[in-house]
């Protein structure tokens, strides 16, 4: 397969229609996903995608699994 000499070390657009920040792992990802819902709980999961640059789904997929993680901790052992 030929490679298009234009596209040579260019990124791939994310989901969201953007370029992305650079190559991050899901490690990073994810933890910037958690970070941003723990300290701004009440953004949507369309704009934190759009800021951190991840689908909106991802972002549903953490919130969902916080959620039930602290719904463990906290009413778990008495």
């Amino acid at each position: 397969m030929a490679t298009n000499p234009q596209n040579v070390g260019q990124c791939p657009t994310a989901q969201n229609g953007q370029q992305p920040f650079d190559r991050r792992s899901n490690a990073d990802k994810a933890n910037a996903v958690k970070d941003l819902l723990r300290s701004n709980p009440d953004l949507s999961n369309r704009e934190i995608g759009r800021r951190i640059g991840v689908s909106p789904q991802t972002v549903s997929n953490w919130r969902d699994r916080l959620a039930q993680a602290d719904m463990f901790s906290e009413g778990g052992a008495e």
